[in-house]
């Protein structure tokens, strides 16, 4: 499924599409994408970082704890 043949287009200094202000009204989603406005010590109890904790623990975790 991988392979290196695939195209490889450096993006990071594009700007980013108009599109984003929409997200940008949401709280959450700017202390996620903005530099500087989260604190690395906040990171662990961040909303987005808690729910895939949980995935991970309910889908991948406890499926692993009952592997023989």
């Amino acid at each position: 499924m991988v392979t290196n043949d695939l195209p490889h287009e450096e993006r990071i200094d594009k700007p980013v599409p108009a599109r984003i202000e929409r997200l940008c009204r949401m709280p959450e989603f700017v202390r996620a994408y903005e530099p500087d406005v989260m604190e690395p010590s906040e990171f662990v109890a961040f909303g987005a970082t808690q729910r895939t904790l949980s995935q991970f623990v309910e889908a991948g975790w406890k499926l692993m704890e009952n592997y023989r």
